[in-house]
């Protein structure tokens, strides 16, 4: 669970594409969410859900699945993207906006965008 609160930003370092479609994604983030990142721990990329698979000092990675690259804005991550990072909630935390999921359930196509005042209605 994620609060919807961003308060880090990473960039995708390294991105290699596997052959079952798959694709693993090196991601370099700042020092304090690194700190909270543990092997298996979910980290929201960019809204997605995603689980860590490797992790060093500086930087560290996830694998992300054929239908998570088909559905989601992971299919246009390249070397050089910045990317909003979010650690899940921790017991106790405070909340501070949202439940967020961060599971990709499908995929809406905007069929039209306005300005709103300071807002945009898509």
């Amino acid at each position: 669970m994620y609060s919807g609160i961003i308060r880090h930003r990473g960039t995708v370092i390294d991105r290699n594409d596997l052959q079952d479609g798959g694709a693993i994604f090196r991601f370099s983030a700042p020092s304090d969410i690194l700190e909270r990142l543990k092997l298996g721990s979910s980290i929201n990329v960019a809204g997605v859900c995603l689980t860590v698979v490797k992790k060093d000092a500086e930087s560290f990675s996830t694998d992300v699945m054929p239908q998570t690259l088909r559905l989601s804005t992971a299919m246009d991550w390249s070397v050089g993207t910045p990317v909003n990072l979010e650690s899940s909630l921790r017991l106790g935390e405070e909340l501070g906006g949202h439940l967020i999921f961060g599971h990709v359930d499908g995929v809406a196509t905007i069929v039209d965008d306005r300005k709103d005042g300071n807002a945009r209605l898509l």
